[in-house]
Protein backbone atom coordinates (compact mmCIF):
# COMPACT_ATOMS: atom_id res chain seq x y z
CA UNK A 1 0.00 0.00 0.00
CA UNK A 2 1.15 3.26 -1.24
CA UNK A 3 1.72 6.32 1.58
CA UNK A 4 -0.73 7.99 2.50
CA UNK A 5 -0.69 12.30 2.15
CA UNK A 6 -3.57 14.39 3.88
CA UNK A 7 -4.36 17.38 1.30
CA UNK A 8 -6.40 20.46 2.82
CA UNK A 9 -7.16 23.89 1.72
CA UNK A 10 -8.58 27.66 2.66
CA UNK A 11 -12.44 27.07 2.31
CA UNK A 12 -12.44 30.95 0.97
CA UNK A 13 -12.80 30.09 -2.52
CA UNK A 14 -12.08 27.22 -5.51
CA UNK A 15 -8.61 28.89 -5.73
CA UNK A 16 -6.60 27.24 -3.25
CA UNK A 17 -8.73 23.74 -4.29
CA UNK A 18 -7.53 24.33 -7.79
CA UNK A 19 -3.71 25.25 -6.62
CA UNK A 20 -3.88 21.94 -4.45
CA UNK A 21 -5.45 20.30 -7.23
CA UNK A 22 -2.46 20.30 -9.80
CA UNK A 23 0.14 19.02 -7.15
CA UNK A 24 -2.54 16.01 -6.21
CA UNK A 25 -2.65 15.22 -9.75
CA UNK A 26 1.49 14.88 -9.67
CA UNK A 27 1.55 12.86 -6.47
CA UNK A 28 -1.39 10.19 -7.14
CA UNK A 29 0.87 7.38 -8.81
CA UNK A 30 3.09 7.44 -5.84
CA UNK A 31 0.42 8.14 -3.13
CA UNK A 32 -2.88 7.06 -1.26
CA UNK A 33 -4.19 10.57 -1.25
CA UNK A 34 -6.87 11.84 1.73
CA UNK A 35 -8.51 15.61 0.90
CA UNK A 36 -9.84 17.40 4.32
CA UNK A 37 -11.50 20.36 3.77
CA UNK A 38 -15.30 22.35 3.45
CA UNK A 39 -16.73 24.17 0.99
CA UNK A 40 -16.49 25.23 -1.49
CA UNK A 41 -13.34 23.51 -1.53
CA UNK A 42 -14.91 19.77 -1.04
CA UNK A 43 -16.59 19.57 -3.99
CA UNK A 44 -13.93 20.75 -6.46
CA UNK A 45 -12.01 17.76 -4.02
CA UNK A 46 -14.67 15.13 -4.91
CA UNK A 47 -13.34 15.70 -8.54
CA UNK A 48 -9.72 14.86 -8.11
CA UNK A 49 -7.03 12.26 -7.57
CA UNK A 50 -8.12 11.44 -4.04
CA UNK A 51 -9.24 8.35 -2.35
CA UNK A 52 -11.27 9.79 0.31
CA UNK A 53 -12.57 12.88 0.84
CA UNK A 54 -13.56 14.03 4.53
CA UNK A 55 -15.70 16.77 5.21
CA UNK A 56 -14.45 18.77 8.27
CA UNK A 57 -17.01 21.20 10.56
CA UNK A 58 -14.78 22.95 11.95
CA UNK A 59 -11.61 24.17 10.55
CA UNK A 60 -9.98 24.60 14.08
CA UNK A 61 -11.43 21.21 15.35
CA UNK A 62 -10.99 18.10 12.91
CA UNK A 63 -13.14 15.06 14.32
CA UNK A 64 -12.36 11.45 14.99
CA UNK A 65 -12.15 10.45 11.04
CA UNK A 66 -9.97 13.42 9.65
CA UNK A 67 -7.93 13.09 12.80
CA UNK A 68 -7.69 9.23 11.72
CA UNK A 69 -6.85 10.03 8.31
CA UNK A 70 -3.70 12.65 9.47
CA UNK A 71 -1.88 10.37 11.99
CA UNK A 72 -1.71 7.76 9.78
CA UNK A 73 -0.47 10.20 7.02
CA UNK A 74 3.61 10.62 6.55
CA UNK A 75 3.06 14.19 5.57
CA UNK A 76 -0.14 17.18 5.28
CA UNK A 77 -0.20 19.37 2.62
CA UNK A 78 -1.98 22.50 3.10
CA UNK A 79 -3.22 25.62 0.59
CA UNK A 80 -3.83 28.16 2.60
CA UNK A 81 -5.59 26.87 5.56
CA UNK A 82 -2.96 27.46 8.30
CA UNK A 83 -5.25 26.32 10.98
CA UNK A 84 -4.53 23.04 9.60
CA UNK A 85 -0.87 23.43 10.52
CA UNK A 86 -1.31 23.39 14.05
CA UNK A 87 -3.48 19.93 14.02
CA UNK A 88 -1.01 18.48 12.50
CA UNK A 89 1.48 19.47 14.38
CA UNK A 90 -0.95 18.56 17.55
CA UNK A 91 -0.96 15.03 15.63
CA UNK A 92 3.22 15.15 15.21
CA UNK A 93 2.53 14.97 11.75
CA UNK A 94 4.95 16.91 9.55
CA UNK A 95 3.23 19.33 7.35
CA UNK A 96 4.18 21.59 4.28
CA UNK A 97 2.42 25.10 3.85
CA UNK A 98 1.10 26.87 0.58
CA UNK A 99 0.87 29.98 0.81
CA UNK A 100 -0.10 31.49 -2.16
CA UNK A 101 -1.04 35.04 -0.55
CA UNK A 102 2.19 36.04 0.88
CA UNK A 103 2.27 39.16 -1.62
CA UNK A 104 -0.44 40.79 0.32
CA UNK A 105 0.81 39.77 3.77
CA UNK A 106 2.98 41.96 5.79
CA UNK A 107 3.70 39.06 7.77
CA UNK A 108 3.75 34.96 8.13
CA UNK A 109 0.32 33.79 9.53
CA UNK A 110 -0.03 31.98 12.37
CA UNK A 111 1.35 28.35 13.13
CA UNK A 112 3.56 28.83 9.88
CA UNK A 113 6.51 28.07 12.44
CA UNK A 114 5.30 24.63 13.18
CA UNK A 115 5.74 23.08 9.50
CA UNK A 116 8.53 21.22 8.56
CA UNK A 117 8.33 23.77 4.71
CA UNK A 118 6.83 27.59 4.12
CA UNK A 119 6.08 28.21 0.63
CA UNK A 120 5.27 31.94 0.00
CA UNK A 121 4.53 32.42 -3.62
Amino acid sequence: MPPTIVMTSAPYCYGPTGKLLCLAESLADHFDLVYVGREPGLSLARTGPFGAVIPLESRDRWETGSRRALRRSEILISSLDYRALNVAYQEGVPSVFFDTLWWLREQAPPFVERSAAYIAE
